[in-house]
């Protein structure tokens, strides 16, 4: 519930993602935010399990009918799901169909010839946010043994290292979601500067989802409780939420995963006063005794309070996936990459 709201009038400025996006992750990310399984949001509709599961996955078109739907839970207009619906369905067409032929056993002569990768690596997806044009997707390794590993964030051989849609998909055209362990078909690690956490994907190969992991048993993979890097350095909006390049040649991660007791989100408009009138969500809580005021790259919440007027919202005890950004105009940012409520 918001504390606060701006009543001021701004001008109107729509979040329109510049990639495509399939209705159903959108679909998951609104249920995730708002406490529904898809089994409790079908039975609550009178849904066929097997509608929700294929638009989830996106083997199944949304329909009118589930858009109407869609807008009475979420409050969002059913033409806003119906055009995402037209433009993933023709954007991604012959990408998919192209994904499908080289990830499949090749005929030639008679014989089947299977492709080969370098490694596969199990990770808990605890990262699954916006970056540019595509996604950064991040996770603890899940050994063999079930011990948990290190960091591993899978990034692409552009040079800004963004996973895109085709690239992380699993077969069936779905989306990896928070809490899925997934095996990642990885060529090479590829670590750079702070970012030692980065291994480059074989894009040649889907990932494929292994099982879901429940939030009762994501204490174990919380880090150890310590500052979020270094302190002391904050933008003119934020809070020890940045720091200085210079500084960062120590640093040997760049992510983190932390439980907070206390977890406020900020809308607002943070470059008004320079003629930039984008909004932005900024989430505000305490760590190791220390005050962060970060920017939301969680793409669930991100949408879900977009959509909310200007103001302050509570969401309470959750877990955060911290994140340390490429870097930018001589600094390095903390972004709040996943926020995931227990």
């Amino acid at each position: 519930m918001a504390t606060f709201q701006d009543n001021r009038t701004y001008p109107y400025h729509p979040y329109h993602p510049d990639y495509a996006v399939p209705p159903g992750w959108l679909l998951r990310d609104y249920l995730n935010v708002n406490d529904f399984t898809p089994e409790e949001f079908a039975r609550r509709h009178s849904l066929a399990m097997e509608l929700i599961e294929g638009v989830l996955a996106g083997s199944a078109p949304l329909d009118a009918k589930l858009a109407a739907i869609l807008e009475r839970e979420f409050d969002l207009e059913a033409s806003f799901w119906l055009g995402i619906e037209a433009e993933y369905r023709r954007l991604t067409e012959n990408a998919t169909s192209e994904a499908r032929r080289i990830s499949s056993c090749r005929q030639i002569s008679g014989a089947d010839v299977i492709m080969t990768t370098a490694t596969v690596k199990s990770i808990l997806c605890l990262a699954n946010s916006r970056k540019l044009s595509g996604r950064c997707i991040a996770g603890k390794e899940v050994l063999a043994n079930g011990e948990i590993g290190g960091w591993i964030r899978p990034v692409s051989d552009r040079e800004t290292e963004e996973v895109s849609e085709w690239e992380r998909q699993y077969e069936n055209g779905s989306d990896p979601c928070l809490l899925d362990v997934i095996d990642v078909p990885l060529l090479n690690a590829k670590p750079k500067d702070y970012q030692q956490e980065n291994w480059l994907i074989d894009p040649e190969f889907y990932w494929e989802k292994v099982r879901s992991v429940t939030k009762a048993e994501l204490m174990q993979y919380t880090d150890p409780v310590s500052s979020l890097w270094i302190d002391g350095h904050s933008t003119v909006n934020g809070q020890n939420d940045r720091i200085p390049l210079d500084d960062t040649s120590s640093l040997t991660d760049s992510l983190r995963f932390v439980r907070v007791e206390n977890l406020e989100l900020h809308v607002s408009q943070p470059g008004m006063a320079f003629g930039n009138y984008r909004r932005s969500v900024q989430g505000r809580f305490e760590h190791n005794g220390m005050d962060y005021w970060l920017r939301v790259t969680d793409p669930g919440y991100e949408r879900k309070y977009l959509q909310q007027p200007n103001g302050e919202y509570q969401i309470g005890e959750c877990f955060l996936t911290v994140s340390l950004g490429e870097p930018f105009r001589g600094d390095a940012y903390k972004l709040i990459a996943a926020i995931i409520k227990p």
